[in-house]
């Protein structure tokens, strides 16, 4: 899981084996999010999600980022997630005219 640049330019890569792993990787999301779209991109399914705010262990009322949008590339085989990429904006994200970062 890859969940965009964080402080001082570096990039978070959480490597998930097991489910410990993956609920401390869900808890590094401040925000919920309800599924917009999906499309191909070369290898990747790329998915476009509404920002919500998310109860449990990490979550939050999502601050100003609820009701904004979120991507995310995935790669998918045998039913499961391979990887889980932070994906740029499109053009029109957010009500924008250029793809930038998800903020």
């Amino acid at each position: 899981m890859i969940n965009g640049v964080v402080a001082g330019g570096n990039v978070d890569v959480f490597k998930i084996h097991n489910a410990a792993q993956a609920r401390y990787a869900n808890e590094t999301l401040p925000c919920g999010a309800k599924l917009i779209s999906t499309d191909m991109r070369g290898q990747y399914i790329n998915a476009l999600f509404e920002l919500t705010g998310r109860p449990g262990p990490g979550g939050s009322n999502c601050a100003g980022g609820a009701g904004q949008t979120a991507r995310t590339n995935f790669v998918i085989a045998r039913g499961r997630i391979l990887a889980w990429i932070r994906a740029p904006s499109d053009p029109g994200d957010n009500g924008s005219g250029s793809a930038g970062p998800v903020a």
